[in-house]
């Protein structure tokens, strides 16, 4: 499994039928860049897309960014073939309108078969998929190279027939977000479409670090910036959970005005462990 992630903050869909959008993912610096075959390309271009990829990938390999790819739900099994034959391998492989535990088999089976480094987000976007979140959950196993969960709020919606800003796909996603952070996964919030309104980008950030989550996916290079910057832990958050840590171990304490405590402690250290101290 996967620990959970502070430094994946910003999440940037890219699609790959496009050549000149592959070359502009290489000129910016998001968390990482999510190489696309569902619904960010047009239809019947998958195989364009995948020699885009097949043929940017000594560029792409070279960045600092993490590399995920999104395949297509109808043909993941040939372009996840194509791709490993061919010597390209990602960090994260993401799988949308998930529902059947057997895709999830044949998913480890060709990760397994490639020795491929993929962890895996399953993207749950149906009526069906929330009702099975808890049998989903069990299935997984320590050793799985599971990453976390994503919720596709507008197939949700759709499926619902709600708006995608609705209390019920707020709630769903809430629970999604709990059941995260009950098992140590990740969630990564689905991207905020309305672009030209920084206001609802950054009340969605700030409503996403209260809940706990770090990770935001985004379809534009635009909110990079801001994603991070919001997201990100930053060198004081570090340093008050270290003060936090120590003042804890004298007893009782105050820090900033507050009281130090256990579960304030506790916290502290799941920060640092999951930065690497």
């Amino acid at each position: 499994m996967s620990k959970v992630s502070y430094k994946l903050n910003s999440w940037m869909f890219c699609p790959s039928d496009k050549a000149k959008l592959i070359e502009k993912s290489l000129e910016v610096s998001p968390s990482v860049v999510i190489y696309d075959l569902e619904d960010g390309i047009e239809y019947g271009k998958e195989d364009i897309a995948l020699e885009n990829l097949k043929s940017y990938w000594n560029q792409i390999k070279e960045k600092n960014f993490k590399k995920a790819l999104r395949v297509s739900k109808e043909s993941y099994e040939s372009s996840l073939f194509f791709l490993f034959k061919n010597g390209l391998d990602f960090d994260f492989i993401i799988f949308p309108k998930f529902e059947d535990k057997a895709e999830l088999w044949t998913l480890k089976d060709i990760l397994a078969k490639y020795n491929s480094k993929a962890k895996l987000v399953l993207m749950l976007e149906s009526k069906k998929a929330i009702k099975d979140l808890n049998n989903l959950i069990a299935l997984l196993k320590p050793e799985d190279k599971f990453f976390g969960f994503m919720v596709g709020k507008a197939d949700l919606a759709s499926d619902y027939n709600v708006e995608i800003y609705s209390e019920l796909i707020e709630s769903i996603s809430l629970k999604v977000i709990q059941k995260c952070l009950e098992n140590d996964f990740n969630y990564i919030e689905a991207p905020t479409f309305e672009l030209n309104s920084e206001f609802a980008l950054i009340a969605n950030l700030n409503y996403l670090k209260r809940n706990g989550v770090y990770c935001k996916a985004i379809i534009t290079p635009k909110q990079i910036a801001e994603v991070n910057s919001t997201l990100e832990i930053s060198s004081e958050q570090i340093m008050q959970a270290r003060e936090t840590i120590s003042l804890s171990k004298e007893g009782a304490a105050r820090y900033n005005g507050k009281m130090v405590d256990e579960a304030m402690a506790k916290k502290a250290r799941k920060l640092l462990e999951a930065l690497g101290e």
